[in-house]
């Protein structure tokens, strides 16, 4: 009974600690210089020009922002570490590798 009930504290210990580390993935700000201008991406937002957006921000090829013809589609997150944010911005074919 004793090891279940270890067992059973040990698990949920594991999944409350989960959300946490999710949550702190976008802890850090950083500005980037792009083909679309610079883009900043912030523990709480991410910023291009005008725009800014809590959580993501989706962008399709071909839209157009200020002249800027978006090649590919582009899809930043808030809550990315900085090497996912840079392969977005690589899939996204507008990052000049600041």
């Amino acid at each position: 009974m004793k090891k279940l009930f270890l067992s059973l504290i040990v698990a949920s210990s594991v999944f409350a600690a989960e959300p946490q580390q999710e949550q702190q993935l976008g802890n850090w700000t950083e500005t980037f210089q792009t083909a679309a201008g610079p883009i900043e991406h912030t523990p709480t937002s991410t910023r291009m020009g005008f725009i800014s957006c809590g959580k993501s921000m989706k962008m399709s090829a071909g839209s157009n922002i200020n002249g800027f013809v978006f090649p590919a589609n582009l899809e930043l997150t808030t809550n990315s570490t900085r090497e996912q944010f840079v392969t977005a911005l690589k899939a996204g074919k507008i990052y000049t590798g600041n």
